[in-house]
């Protein structure tokens, strides 16, 4: 074994201060107490983020941990969720019970958006992450596999078999015709040759799908199959060269409709970098009864805006409100006047954002500005109980929704029309629209293409909402269209 020479001076670690135990910082260094990490729920559950029930209330689920979880609410419900609070807890997902415990509110936080997260310590069982998410992927899997069992193809009839291979050759032979030019100008130059014809063919399909589905009346598994049936054939084939399409049928804002998808139909412009693209973007396009509701609900809130111009206040009231385009319309048309004053409601805080910048651009220089835009940021739940929601509003003279309705059942669509009518001032009218159900409604396109359900109603369903609120006066007007029908109720004085 061989040693170093005595004389040899070597440093072997950079020297250091080196403290005592009881030297280090940490010792009467500031207490830093532990909480768990906690994980966003959208991230966690890439399937769909479970529902939460407290008690017998669904609430908005925010992040968990292994000790406890936290939710969004509106200010104006804060008051059911004070710290101290026990809650029975029971998560869901896909009707089978993920979670059942008791959660303790221990403390609130604003955001940003004006809602407030309420945290909840859990003091029964703990929340096993790993065991709660492999729970999850199982039963996420199991309803997959029920769905594509229920999705027999004995249950597809034939005709409409035939139907869909005559929509799916359609498109086929237009992307071969629209593909084949060496130069992209010649096929956009081809494409605006062949587009009138292309059109009326894609809604001659879509009227006999309309047609065959309304003979069908498809139920429960039968439809399920149908459903099924034509995402794989068609859906599958057509949205990747649709912008619009396949915004509409993956919902990238996780629910149907978002204002983006709107203003896509709103705009009518053709996006795509290649003719079929934007052969297929006219397609969707051409579901014309979107663009038809925003002209019609802009003629008509401009005519009751018009009818307040002498009065020292008009207050209007939009529900799901979006990008408010029609208000950004009339303002640009120098309709909304000084002794305007505007209330935007919306889930979600970018159509807000969108809608209250919407009316100020657009607002005509020559025309002087409304005299106050006040923006609501409220939960989908919270929509559907708009007196409890608005209880601390002046009434308003106009109220309007468009879109919102679409998506209710006649009850809760009863439920929520004559809250908003209690809202209205003496006097005050109330405008909803709701798509009409006819031989040439969006029903096929939207149900069984693109996975977008929405309730479409008729005269006489019109009729049944406006007379259960025993108004001074209601009509019901198609657009254009004939796509969308609007039922416009007068409060008495």
């Amino acid at each position: 074994m061989s040693t170093l020479p005595a004389n040899t001076n070597i440093t072997l670690f950079p020297k250091k201060d080196i403290k005592h135990y009881d030297e280090l910082q940490s010792a009467e260094g500031r207490k830093i107490f532990y909480r768990p990490d906690r994980q966003r729920a959208k991230d966690l559950f890439t399937s769909g983020v479970p529902k939460l029930f407290l008690e017998e209330t669904e609430v908005s689920l925010y992040d968990i941990s292994i000790t406890g979880l936290t939710i969004i609410v509106s200010p104006k419900n804060i008051d059911q969720y004070l710290v101290g609070m026990h809650y029975p807890v029971i998560m869901i997902f896909h009707d089978s019970i993920l979670y059942e415990g008791i959660g303790r509110v221990v403390r609130h936080e604003s955001m940003a958006t004006g809602q407030i997260k309420v945290a909840l310590y859990l003091t029964t069982l703990p929340i096993n992450t790993q065991t709660l998410l492999n729970r999850y992927q199982q039963i996420s899997l199991q309803h997959s596999q029920n769905s594509r069992k229920s999705a027999r193809p004995d249950f597809v009839p034939e005709s409409y078999k035939a139907l869909c291979a005559d929509t799916l050759h359609m498109a086929r032979y237009y992307r071969n015709i629209l593909s084949t030019d060496a130069h992209p100008h010649d096929a956009l130059t081809r494409l605006e040759t062949v587009l009138p014809t292309a059109i009326s063919e894609w809604r001659d399909l879509w009227y006999q799908h309309n047609a065959l589905i309304a003979d069908l009346n498809p139920t429960g598994g039968h439809k399920d199959a149908i459903k099924s049936y034509t995402e794989q054939m068609i859906t599958a084939e057509i949205i990747p060269y649709s912008e619009v399409l396949h915004r509409s049928y993956t919902k990238p804002w996780g629910y149907p409709g978002d204002f983006t998808t709107i203003n896509h139909f709103y705009r009518d412009t053709l996006h795509g970098n290649t003719a079929y693209e934007r052969y297929m973007d006219a397609c969707a396009l051409s579901c014309d009864a979107i663009k038809g509701r925003l002209i019609m609900a802009t003629d008509k809130i401009g005519a009751i805006i018009a009818q307040y111009a002498d009065q020292p206040e008009t207050r209007i009231l939009n529900v799901a409100c979006g990008s408010a385009n029609e208000l950004g319309q009339l303002g640009a048309q120098g309709a909304l006047h000084r002794n305007t004053s505007i209330t935007l409601i919306d889930h979600d805080h970018k159509a807000l954002d969108a809608a209250y910048k919407n009316i100020l651009f657009n607002k005509n220089h020559a025309s002087l500005p409304p005299t106050h835009i006040k923006c609501m940021q409220a939960s989908f739940m919270e929509l559907m109980r708009p007196d409890a929601l608005l209880s601390a509003q002046q009434q308003h003279d106009i109220i309007y929704s468009l879109g919102l309705f679409d998506y209710f059942v006649e009850k809760r669509a009863k439920e929520v029309l004559q809250g908003l009518y209690n809202q209205l001032a003496p006097g005050g009218t109330l405008l909803i629209s709701n798509l009409h159900a006819s031989p040439i409604s969006m029903y096929w396109p939207t149900e069984y293409l693109l996975d977008w359900h929405m309730i479409y109603r008729t005269y006489t369903d019109m009729e049944i909402l406006g007379q259960h609120l025993n108004p001074a006066s209601y009509q019901i007007t198609p657009d254009s269209t004939n796509g969308v029908l609007f039922l416009q109720v007068v409060k008495p004085h």
